[in-house]
């Protein structure tokens, strides 16, 4: 996929929107745009319209995410909603391999923070798939299509999930994590009972982890109890734990 001026304006647009967990509103996805220097504007990108009061570079923005729903990358059934679909996050995933392929002077708007989180988002489409493989979640003849669905949606999970526990591990009495240079705590996701074991994507079969929790999780002799409430007993190496869970 050869990279056009309107490609890199799909870009950043299904980034912020990817960027503000998968939906907002106008404002809050364009002024992503902004506060990000995802896009640099020319002088004609800045000045305010004459029969609106909303800068050239915003109402163009809004005319660039009609072309993405009716292509079913952005969902806005919604008012005032912008939410990127499956198919919209396949295509930014699409991009970024593009902008990856693409030398700096092939670029026309994008910036160096765009490119960057291109390559994050490819990175953490990496890691996401290392570990569903480290947790034998790959079936028999698993097309590459459907593999890659299952790595964006473990990927959209576990995100949830860490936001949820604020990056920390679940086993009681542990809550490690460490913060990265990014800002952002660490953690890791793991499946209880793995995909070609009888598991599935469900929120309720992945734990947050820290990465000493998580090795043990997978090299250590684990016995996985029935969940209660807010809380499951494993028995690790014979030492009973619990992973808790929030109301």
């Amino acid at each position: 996929m050869s990279l056009t001026l309107t490609k890199e304006k799909h870009f950043a647009l299904l980034l912020s929107i990817y960027e503000l967990s998968g939906v907002a509103t106008k404002q809050k996805v364009l002024d992503n745009i902004q506060n990000n220097n995802y896009v640099s504007f020319t002088s004609e990108d800045l000045e305010i319209k004459t029969n609106r009061p909303e800068l050239h570079w915003r109402n163009d923005f809004a005319f660039i995410r009609k072309h993405l729903v009716d292509h079913d990358y952005i969902d806005d059934s919604k008012y005032n909603q912008w939410e990127i679909t499956q198919d919209g996050i396949d295509y930014l995933f699409s991009l970024c391999k593009s902008i990856m392929k693409s030398s700096g002077e092939n670029f026309q708007r994008l910036t160096e923070n765009s490119i960057k989180r291109a390559m994050e988002i490819l990175g953490d489409f990496d890691k996401s798939r290392n570990e569903l493989v480290e947790d034998q979640m790959t079936m028999p003849n698993e097309t590459q299509e459907l593999f890659v669905r299952r790595i964006k949606r473990y990927k959209k999970i576990v995100d949830d999930l860490k936001e949820e526990y604020n990056a920390r591990c679940q086993i009681e009495n542990c809550g490690f994590t460490f913060v990265k240079s990014n800002g952002e705590n660490y953690a890791e996701g793991h499946h209880l009972v793995p995909l070609a074991k009888g598991g599935d994507q469900d929120k309720k079969n992945l734990v947050i982890l820290c990465a000493n929790h998580h090795r043990m999780f997978h090299y250590a002799d684990i016995q996985i109890r029935k969940a209660e409430t807010n809380k499951r007993e494993v028995i690790i190496n014979g030492i009973v734990e619990n992973i808790l869970y929030k109301d």
